[in-house]
């Protein structure tokens, strides 16, 4: 069966649409998706310098060269604790 001139462009209209909305929902995916992995990726740097400036003055506070007293320390457990409970994103 045949179709006529005016069914092919409905159709070809049709598809052509259709592969413009998939492209530009791709695109915006893409772009959520990067803006959502950067925030991400800011904030698990902001909450590891958090956590290196805690540590660090725990050992410059601290006489032993060994890891206890930074597993011992109040203030790094809260913040991790913090960290996992309370973070917008599973990093």
């Amino acid at each position: 069966m045949r179709l006529a001139l005016r069914a092919r462009q409905v159709i070809a209209l049709g598809a052509v649409v259709l592969f413009v909305v998939a492209a530009s929902t791709v695109a915006h995916l893409a772009s959520v998706s990067r803006i959502a992995l950067r925030a991400a990726a800011e904030e698990g740097e902001l909450l590891a310098r958090q956590l290196y400036h805690q540590s660090s003055r725990v050992v410059a506070a601290s006489a032993l060269s060994s890891p206890t007293p930074l597993r011992g320390d109040p203030g790094i457990r809260a913040m991790l604790e913090g960290m996992v409970g309370y973070s917008h994103t599973v990093v």
